[in-house]
């Protein structure tokens, strides 16, 4: 076991995704693939926690820092993600869905119960915005007046009414498939 080999896997993965995307007519054969690798990732996800709930304190060591490194790494973590969004139920077998949601939900419960036990903390990029001298003394010229929006209760009624009347009486501006002429549409 080792990083590596998930690595390896997601790859074959993402590969398979897009020769499913690319082989339009032979795209069975890439899903079969792509069906045990999930399987093979699962696996791998079973013998990680596995390891953990051995007795030999090496194992336990191991799976910790596999753990760690797989927990960690935003790629690892957005690849379950990316899984279950490409999703094709067209192309994909219910079987392959079943696996899909097995590997989903055994993923989040060992990423929930390391983020318990060890305080994992994600958190966002942040971009810092390089601001030039010039616009710095524009926006500080420039007054900022609030601009009042109307609330919801105000809107309501307007909403209300132009969903309940008839097309007669908000016929829409524009209508291509007429057969009146645009210049009497207007």
């Amino acid at each position: 076991m080792s990083v590596p080999m998930f690595h390896y896997v997601q790859q074959q993965m993402e590969k398979y995704y897009d020769m499913i995307k690319v082989e339009k007519k032979k795209f069975p054969a890439w899903v079969r693939r792509l069906h045990l690798s999930l399987r093979a990732y699962k696996e791998l996800l079973n013998t990680l926690l596995a390891m953990d709930k051995s007795n030999d304190s090496t194992v336990k060591d191991s799976a910790k820092v596999l753990k760690s490194n797989i927990f960690y790494v935003l790629e690892y973590r957005e690849f379950i993600l990316y899984t279950f969004l490409n999703y094709d139920d067209n192309k994909m077998p219910r079987s392959y869905l079943v696996d899909l949601v097995e590997t989903v939900h055994l993923f989040l419960k060992m990423l929930e119960h390391y983020c318990k036990k060890t305080g994992l903390v994600v958190q966002k990029k942040v971009r810092k915005k390089s601001k030039s001298k010039k616009k710095k003394h524009q926006a500080q010229k420039v007054k900022h007046v609030p601009v009042e929006v109307p609330a919801w209760d105000v809107l309501c009624p307007q909403i209300a009414c132009v969903l309940s009347a008839g097309i007669n009486e908000y016929p829409p501006p524009f209508d291509a498939a007429s057969d009146v002429p645009i210049d009497q549409q207007k």
